[in-house]
C-alpha cells in the first residue's frame, strides 16, 4: 500500500477563526443574551431582565433565567415563547 502525502505551506491553510463567545473554562455555560426578556405562556406574559445561556452539562441545552417584579404565584412552563429584546 502506498502512502499519499500532501505538502502544504502556511499560506495554504485556512484563516484563523475568531470565536463569537469566549469562556474561561471547558464546558462553561455560554451566555447568549443578557438583558430584557419577555416570557409568554398562553395568554399570560412576564417581563423582566435575565439571561439565555447554552449549557453543555449534563446534556447540551438552552436555559434561561428571568427576574421580574410581577405577581405569578406558580408558573408551569409548557409550550411558550421567550422574546429577547435586541441590544442597542
Amino acid at each position: 500500500m502506498s502512502e499519499h502525502r500532501t505538502d502544504r505551506s502556511i499560506k495554504d491553510l485556512p484563516i484563523e477563526l475568531e470565536p463569537l463567545y469566549v469562556t474561561r473554562e471547558v464546558n462553561e455555560p455560554i451566555v447568549l443574551h443578557e438583558g430584557d426578556l419577555k416570557l409568554v405562556v398562553g395568554n399570560k406574559q412576564m417581563c423582566g431582565t435575565g439571561s439565555i445561556s447554552f449549557e453543555w452539562l449534563p446534556t447540551p441545552r438552552l436555559s434561561f433565567e428571568v427576574s421580574h417584579t410581577g405577581k405569578w404565584d406558580k408558573l408551569r412552563v409548557g409550550p411558550c415563547q421567550l422574546i429577547a429584546s435586541a441590544r442597542e
